[in-house]
């Protein structure tokens, strides 16, 4: 009661506010440097066999990392040269669920084509990441009553540096961006469905480069810090 107003990053925490009295609520999606990150949306040769992968996020065992190791898989048992590169700083040292994680691509035979960044990386390194990957891979997942997960900035990093992003359909991000227009969905804990569009964006170049310049596109428009710094200015012309 003592709030004249609020910012918050999805329409459902809105909604809450709204059903608990703060009138004055608006939902604003967080914004990127654009400038810093971009580069032209990635195009990919019709036949192309190899892939690298990309995943960023401070490790832990919701990141779902084990099911991009898995995907690939896949995808090298189907005759794709696919690798995984994994910025994955390990700052909450989760020794047992780091464990699993090797042990799980150690099953796979996929040690020699993953590469794991537990100590982090520095700006020109992620940018080199950023590069030399073909598609950014969002699935982190957390389970029931939550069954989904908010986003952070490194999604969003990607797709302005070209990359088509796939994402869990239970992901938060999912409110901004759309199905097969600005990225694709993929059901959570499902290495096959991850597989199947990164097959997908592989086998059809164009969807690739148009789902790419789209998502790049749409993050332009509405997900910049210029944005992002309006919608603040608005709320506070609203209050007056």
């Amino acid at each position: 009661r003592y709030l004249d107003a609020a910012v918050v990053l999805v329409e459902a925490n809105r909604k809450w506010m709204l059903d608990h009295g703060l009138t004055n609520a608006k939902a604003l999606w967080c914004g990127v440097d654009y400038d810093q990150f971009y580069r032209p949306a990635k195009k990919i040769e019709v036949g192309k066999k190899s892939v690298r992968l990309l995943a960023v996020g401070a490790f832990n065992k919701y990141r779902r990392y084990d099911d991009i190791v898995r995907a690939a898989t896949i995808l090298r048992r189907e005759g794709y040269d696919a690798q995984v590169t994994l910025i994955c700083k390990d700052i909450w040292n989760a020794k047992d669920d780091k464990k699993e994680l090797l042990e799980i691509t150690e099953a796979e035979k996929m040690m020699a084509y993953v590469d794991f960044r537990f100590q982090g990386a520095t700006e020109e390194e992620l940018f080199e990441a950023y590069r030399i990957s073909d598609i950014y891979v969002l699935v982190t997942h957390l389970p029931p009553p939550r069954n989904g997960y908010s986003w952070g900035l490194a999604v969003i990093e990607g797709m302005v540096a070209g990359l088509p992003a796939i994402i869990t359909n239970t992901n938060d991000i999912r409110e901004a961006l759309v199905d097969k227009e600005t990225a694709l969905f993929v059901d959570p804990r499902s290495p096959e469905d991850i597989a199947k569009k990164v097959k997908l964006l592989l086998e059809h170049p164009g969807d690739y480069e148009r789902i790419a310049k789209a998502g790049q596109e749409f993050i332009h428009k509405h997900m910049t810090w210029d944005v992002y710094a309006q919608g603040y200015l608005d709320l506070a012309n609203i209050r007056k």
